[in-house]
């Protein structure tokens, strides 16, 4: 792999730069190219069910595609996403490709995930006098 398939793969193809990182788009492009064939920053694939995604069958889960993802298009992911997690939602974020790093990704990606965080929270709140 080099730069360019990074690029093509990961970033839309108007992506000059990204805020992401301190060192921008050279210190993402590092990253990704010295990260282990899985990919950086990935824990674990959300279609490779492990003992820790199968407790989520009955959590809230948000599974969030780039409208532009080329890796992962929403429309092949989300039936086989939500047979496996049945309470999921889906968020499409308009002008993102895979990674969510492109221009815009604060508004687009970031302040949407917090607040889906922040409401996933609320709900799942359990007062001090209720058995757990």
């Amino acid at each position: 792999w080099d730069a360019g398939v990074v690029r093509r793969l990961f970033l839309l193809p108007s992506t000059r730069d990204c805020s992401f990182l301190p060192g921008g788009l050279s210190e993402y492009q590092a990253r990704v190219l010295a990260a282990p064939s899985d990919g950086w920053p990935t824990q674990q694939h959300w279609f490779t069910p492990s003992p820790r995604s199968r407790g989520l069958v009955d959590k809230p889960v948000l599974l969030m595609t780039g409208d532009s993802d080329v890796i992962y298009p929403s429309s092949l992911t989300w039936d086989v996403f939500r047979e496996l997690f049945p309470h999921a939602e889906r968020r499409v974020v308009r002008g993102q490709a895979h990674c969510f790093v492109d221009p815009g990704w604060e508004t687009a990606f970031a302040a949407p995930l917090v607040d889906w965080i922040v409401s996933a929270a609320d709900s799942c709140t359990v007062r001090a006098d209720m058995p757990a």
